[in-house]
């Protein structure tokens, strides 16, 4: 599958006109990682990697260390899905580890360059934006709901 197709289908580029697609598929380059190999660890300072990933085949695995050799798995990722943009929109350290449970390959997407991307298209800027807001908001209700354990406030 080429970029743009993966791009497309994935919640953060899924609002993008062909054009916009392919602007972004020019700030990209693959990455090709074997199974077992660690991408991202939690903790690990931006400044050492400023990616936002997007899963074009292979499985991965999201997890916080527990310290003891013990971790909490938080999602699995595979084709289209991505990770990365916590860091990647708020500049600071990493949130969780993110290895390869196969043999893996990514699209990478540096921050300096999609910053200056989206600095020159405004109408990309705000479709982007939009799409990354909506994500961490997912994240946001599904963290409430299992802190909540199934209660949810229905006031409004």
């Amino acid at each position: 599958m080429n970029p743009k197709e993966i791009l497309k289908k994935s919640g953060l580029f899924r609002e993008l006109n062909s054009l916009e697609l392919l602007k972004v598929t020019e700030v990209c380059r693959k990455r090709f990682l074997p199974k077992g190999s660690v991408i991202i660890s939690e903790g690990e300072d931006f400044e050492v990697d400023t990616s936002l990933y997007v899963i074009i085949s292979g499985l991965v695995k999201v997890a916080l260390p527990l310290g003891e050799g013990k971790e909490l798995v938080l999602n699995f990722l595979g084709p289209s899905d991505h990770f990365g943009e916590i860091s990647f929109m708020d500049e600071n350290p990493r949130t969780a580890d993110v290895s390869a449970l196969e043999d893996t390959d990514l699209l990478v997407i540096d921050h300096a360059s999609m910053t200056a991307l989206l600095e020159s298209d405004r109408e990309l800027a705000i479709k982007f934006y939009r799409s990354v807001a909506r994500v961490l908001i997912k994240y946001l209700r599904s963290l409430n709901e299992k802190l909540l354990g199934g209660y949810t406030s229905r006031r409004r």
